[in-house]
């Protein structure tokens, strides 16, 4: 629309000066010409030299949480950019609908601007975020010039912080009296300690890789260390599909495994995590912090559409662990121990479990 109100102005101006033979409108109309012209060119320029970029591949959020992901307007050409638009959708993997967001910002010469965008997180999991296109407009807003991207971020939305009140016989619950920063750190080996090298497998934490093999043998490897004394308890996590799959289900099987493996690492001196991929194929993980936690379910969200098999077997029974199922029941030495719901999930972790 502008563009049109533009181009009237200019026939407006060259007719009268030409009509009425007025030299400044010619002058004007010329000059609005050349406008015109190198409005258009800066937009082509605008639209070589501005682009976006996400600073990271990943972005960590909590269910419901306000924290929004970050965005880079990039610009690398010597004239500042005051008109971009930029496109974005974003939606869980298990969504087909995608919600649009629309975001209008500067960027000055040679520079890089980021700027956060909010979006809604009511469910735990991974929301796939899209940007396909870009418009930059010249100074005057005349010209809009779409450039396409292909663009993508995963958010990943963790569980609150909560922990699950497993208290063993011979134990008493106190909150200060351990924290997940503060229990003892399975593995704390120096370097001079004894390890095992094998091949990396799936659940394997990349900070035990072992960088100058892997790069001679062009095979990823791993350090395997024995561990140390002290009570060790392992969580079998049940992936078979139940008969009610809800997303306030998944949910509650989420924040129920966040807060049973962090409540495990407060009670133990260390948590093994153990599930089956669809092939038959056992994963492994084991806990020595919060952002190993936080990895297993990670890789339980990239995975969750093969969450078909993996049921515990008699074996997984008798090792005298834990297990849940995506049921919401928390078995121990295959007894169950507590069966949540829910609806009451999250009121029903404040009471305390006790396993003989």
């Amino acid at each position: 629309m502008k563009k049109i109100v533009f181009m009237l102005l200019i026939v407006i101006t060259w007719y009268v000066g030409g009509m009425y033979h007025v030299p400044a409108f010619l002058l004007l109309a010329a000059a609005e010409i050349l406008v015109f012209i190198l409005m258009f060119l800066t937009a082509l320029y605008l639209k070589a030299k501005v682009g976006v970029q996400f600073p990271k591949s990943l972005e960590e959020i909590r269910k419901n949480e306000q924290k929004g992901s970050s965005l880079c307007l990039v610009n690398k050409g010597s004239i500042p950019a005051s008109r971009v638009w930029v496109q974005m959708r974003y939606s869980y993997d298990r969504e087909r609908r995608k919600k649009k967001l629309l975001y209008k910002g500067y960027v000055g010469k040679k520079e890089k601007q980021e700027f956060s965008y909010f979006i809604e997180a009511p469910h735990c999991g991974i929301i796939k975020t899209e940007i396909r296109k870009v418009e930059i407009a010249d100074y005057f807003g005349l010209f809009r010039k779409k450039k396409k991207e292909n663009l993508s971020q995963e958010i990943a939305v963790f569980p609150p912080e909560r922990y699950m009140k497993i208290c063993f016989a011979e134990q008493t619950w106190d909150d200060g009296e351990r924290s997940a920063q503060g229990a003892a750190v399975p593995f704390s080996h120096s370097q001079n300690d004894h390890y095992q090298i094998r091949e990396y497998v799936q659940g394997n934490q990349k900070r035990r890789i072992h960088w100058n093999l892997s790069a001679r043998t062009e095979t990823l490897l791993v350090k395997e260390y024995p561990p140390e004394s002290g009570k060790w308890e392992e969580l079998f996590v049940d992936l078979e599909k139940p008969q009610s799959d809800s997303e306030q289900k998944k949910d509650a099987f989420y924040e129920l495994l966040y807060a049973c493996l962090l409540g495990l690492f407060r009670a133990a001196d260390g948590v093994c995590v153990k599930w089956y991929e669809e092939t038959g194929k056992v994963c492994r993980v084991q806990i020595m912090g919060e952002a190993d936690v936080r990895e297993v379910l990670l890789q339980l969200f990239r995975t969750e559409g093969e969450w078909i098999k993996g049921t515990q077997t008699e074996a997984d029974k008798e090792s005298g662990g834990f297990c849940l199922n995506r049921d919401l029941g928390l078995y121990h030495k295959g007894k169950l121990a507590v069966q949540f719901t829910e609806e009451q999930f999250e009121r029903e972790l404040e009471q305390e479990i006790w396993i003989a």
